[in-house]
């Protein structure tokens, strides 16, 4: 039992880390990117069975 309290610890402070706000960038905009257009394409798989 005091493994996985162990464990649990451990993996609280691995996510609190990863959280943090201040590793944490401010990505891009759109704008930011400096293109003017965006085609985004759909495919559907269709099966027949």
């Amino acid at each position: 039992m005091k493994a996985l309290e162990r464990a649990k610890k451990q993996l609280e402070a691995k996510l609190k880390e990863l959280c943090a706000d201040e590793k944490k960038d401010d990505g891009l905009t759109f704008e930011d990117l400096g293109v003017d257009y965006l085609m985004v394409a759909a495919a559907i798989v269709c099966s027949v069975g």
